[in-house]
């Protein structure tokens, strides 16, 4: 796990607490951030309150102080339409992001400091193809594919 200090002092929201979410709790709380968060299942809500998260329901939320709301995977972000809380967090003008970002923010990429390059993320199948096509015209990135979804083996550039 990591210590997201890229959200210190911040209020964050995580929606969804399963493997992506609990994740997104602890690494919030690990880097000082203020952090609510629900699901509809109980044991999860109990796993987030043990971590430090205040847990309410998504509408008791502190829209106004909120700075992000953390996705979970599973929850629609726009199809087949957008869940009820991507709305809200839309109309109170929060940002809406994935585990992935806290992740992104964290690392500060930046290409001209050695080990804090950009990283490509493949997170389903289908995107697989393309992300090889993008690789060839990007090779000036310093990146590299390291595992297909689709268990081939070590796919060198």
């Amino acid at each position: 796990m990591i210590a997201a200090h890229a959200f210190a002092n911040l209020d964050v929201a995580v929606f969804g607490l399963a493997r992506s979410g609990m994740a997104s709790v602890r690494a919030l709380k690990a880097g000082g951030a203020r952090v609510f968060a629900w699901d509809d299942a109980d044991a999860p809500r109990k796993l987030a309150a043990e971590a430090g998260a205040t847990i309410a329901p998504w509408s008791e939320w502190p829209w106004d102080r909120l700075n992000s709301l953390v996705l979970s995977p599973g929850v629609p972000l726009t199809h087949p339409a957008p869940h009820p809380v991507v709305a809200k967090a839309k109309a109170a003008v929060v940002e809406v992001i994935g585990d992935m970002e806290i992740f992104a923010r964290e690392i500060g990429a930046d290409m001209l400091v050695p080990g804090r390059a950009p990283v490509i993320a493949v997170t389903a199948k289908q995107y697989l193809i393309s992300t090889r096509r993008q690789q060839k015209r990007s090779m000036s990135w310093n990146c590299r594919l390291t595992r297909s979804i689709s268990r081939r083996d070590w796919f060198p550039m």
